[in-house]
């Protein structure tokens, strides 16, 4: 049982229920049966309406929905290679894009942050809780341009992403984070890649998303080109380097997952959770009371009439 007081009503029908009960009190000994009958009836009432103002209810328990307590940090290849047309008819930016706006779209509540890299590596969404604006990003942002390439580096992310973990990690150290990377693997730089075990420490769950095939696929040289990137007069095509994304998800002590378009997306951000139960109020109870009042009214206005009619007929 618990209460919801309507205050103002408690103190008025209290005040009117001890007036009642001292009214009662001086004339008692002087009154005929039928007047301390009503007056009990009178102060009944009034106490019946204190109990009504107080609204007695019953009680339920329902489950309390915890808004994911997590940062997510997504690192998305955009370089050159990501247009390669080896996922499903189209090309790996729109898997990339396609799979991360479906694990954002279930991460209600996460705080996300995107960073793109291609010859460099820059924050195109700041940590938001704002679904709507990281889905945007993750729709339109392409991949860059074969012409304004250099050569890629699939690590040229790691400093940005460490500094993001780190300032994400002082700002809430309670959430999760969680690090997803994405992207196909092939550096074409001629020097070696940083590792990425630097990150490690700062996540608690890290997925890698490798995106083409192994036969790969050829490359436009823009986004929505016709025209093929070519070397020597010869069609480029980029192969998925899954040895290297092993190695990526070894470093950061994530899983590393094929993303070939077949099967679901791996639940990036855990599953959904409850933060227990809580006791809240349940059905109202006072209509039951205002019910059993009704009687004590009704031969209150009974007797009244009665009375009336009496004192008339004397006169």
């Amino acid at each position: 049982m618990t209460w919801q007081p309507q205050w103002w009503l408690v103190v008025l029908a209290g005040a009117v229920a001890a007036a009642l009960a001292v009214a009662a009190s001086r004339r008692w000994s002087t009154a005929s049966t039928t007047s301390r009958a009503l007056d009990v009836v009178r102060v009944v009432a009034a106490l019946g309406l204190v109990v009504v103002a107080l609204r007695p209810s019953g009680e339920q328990e329902r489950d309390v929905p915890v808004v994911a307590a997590t940062d997510v940090v997504i690192m998305l290849d955009r370089t050159a290679s990501m247009g390669a047309l080896d996922h499903l008819g189209g090309s790996r930016m729109d898997g990339a894009s396609a799979d991360l706006i479906q694990g954002v779209a279930a991460a209600a509540g996460a705080h996300v942050t995107v960073i793109a890299f291609d010859d460099s590596a820059r924050v195109l969404v700041p940590a938001t809780t704002d679904v709507g604006s990281v889905v945007t990003t993750l729709g339109t942002v392409g991949w860059r341009p074969s012409a304004k390439a250099t050569g890629s580096d699939v690590s040229v992310g790691v400093e940005l992403a460490r500094e993001t973990l780190a300032k994400v990690a002082s700002q809430r150290p309670r959430n999760t984070r969680v690090l997803v990377y994405a992207g196909d693997g092939e550096q074409t730089q001629s020097t070696p890649r940083t590792s990425f075990a630097p990150l490690a420490e700062l996540v608690d769950e890290a997925w890698v998303l490798g995106y083409g095939t192994q036969a790969g696929g050829e490359m436009p040289v823009a986004p929505g080109s016709s025209e093929r990137v070519k070397l020597r007069g010869s069609v480029q095509r980029s192969v998925l380097d899954e040895q290297a994304l092993r190695a990526i998800a070894g470093e950061v002590e994530g899983t590393y997952v094929h993303r070939s378009g077949a099967g679901d997306l791996p639940d990036l951000v855990g599953p959904s959770a409850t933060g227990g139960r809580e006791v809240v109020p349940g059905a109202e109870y006072y209509w039951i009371v205002a019910l059993g009042l009704t009687p004590l009214l009704g031969i209150h206005l009974w007797v009244t009439v009665r009375r009336w009619r009496e004192m008339e007929e004397e006169r």
